[in-house]
């Protein structure tokens, strides 16, 4: 599908992957069954980001402003992939429990954490640079799993509260010395 203003017209549409190479535009808000959302939404996208109540899983490629507040409103949001960020999150809906962050080239210091990570059991990091531990994400209270691919700079898992038994998975560029998370009373 080339141009996007059809979908507003699918009412009953469950879940939804858009391409950078769509055109057009639609109204997130006429899509009140939407449980899975994929989208590129850069600046020259013309979508803006409004309701997705049952939303569960977000896939959002280069991540502005709008978006990232837009993401603190999902009730039942389970799932948020971030590729690319232009902006991240200052808080996420306590219902999260997968963060995925992907690709920041230098990671933005002006957030420094990340509200609303009470049931975040995984964090996924790939590609990220500038980030030397996880004080970010240090709302997170029972992490299980850490994966980090190429976190240059990742020297240390201190931040969130690690569950017992949780396990970590480092691929790539990042230093070993992070291992293992250490479990947190």
């Amino acid at each position: 599908m080339s141009d996007l203003s059809a979908i507003d017209r699918m009412p009953n549409l469950e879940e939804l992957s858009i391409g950078p190479y769509c055109s057009g535009t639609f109204r997130l808000e006429s899509l009140p069954k939407l449980r899975d959302l994929g989208v590129e939404v850069g600046p020259g996208r013309k979508i803006v980001p409004a309701g997705g109540e049952l939303l569960e899983s977000v896939f959002l490629d280069a991540c502005t402003r709008p978006w990232a507040l837009w993401l603190e409103s999902l009730p039942r949001l389970k799932r948020v992939r971030l590729d690319r960020p232009r902006t991240l999150p200052q808080r996420l809906p306590e219902s999260v429990e997968v963060l995925d962050i992907a690709l920041v080239t230098k990671w933005d210091a002006r957030v420094e954490r990340i509200e609303g990570l009470t049931s975040l059991r995984e964090l996924h990091l790939t590609g990220l640079r500038g980030m030397s531990d996880l004080g970010v994400f240090s709302s997170a209270r029972n992490l299980e799993f850490l994966y980090a691919e190429d976190c240059d700079e990742l020297v240390s898992t201190d931040g969130p509260g690690w569950s017992e038994g949780a396990s970590a998975r480092y691929v790539g560029r990042t230093p070993v010395s992070v291992f293992p998370p250490q479990p947190h009373g």
